[in-house]
């Protein structure tokens, strides 16, 4: 589970860093567990039933919110307060969960997880670029 505020950052450095095949899904919620219609559960329901899918594997990391399966280097978020916060509008989503099954209709392309050129163990303090940070 993650704040949704930085969710899409987490998600694309996951799938730059996490080499592995298994399913990696962030979820989150737009709406508190005291509102009347709260999206929490369900989309944790969601992720879960996604994560647990033998179809997820080799996908990458994904964003798992409002029955939609989003890549993690496309879908970012693009609206503050709907429960359909998270998108591509030029691409679209991976696919859909519906009746506690996901469905997939697209699949990423770009290099991820077991293919990303990015290893974190490779990094040392030698092959680190300065990154200067300006308080104002």
């Amino acid at each position: 589970t993650h704040g949704t505020d930085t969710m899409e950052e987490t998600a694309y450095f996951l799938n730059l860093t996490v080499h592995s095949d298994k399913p990696i899904v962030l979820v989150g919620a737009m709406r508190p567990s005291t509102s009347l219609s709260a999206d929490g559960p369900l989309n944790l329901y969601n992720a879960v039933i996604l994560a647990g899918s033998k179809e997820a594997r080799d996908k990458g990391v994904m964003i798992s919110m409002n029955g939609k399966i989003g890549s993690a280097r496309y879908t970012f978020k693009t609206n503050t307060t709907d429960v359909d916060a998270f998108d591509n509008p030029e691409l679209g989503s991976l696919g859909y969960i519906q009746g506690g099954k996901p469905y997939f209709y697209n699949v990423p392309t770009k290099k991820h997880t077991t293919e990303s050129d990015f290893d974190i163990r490779k990094i040392t303090e030698d092959n680190l670029h300065r990154v200067d940070i300006v308080y104002s």
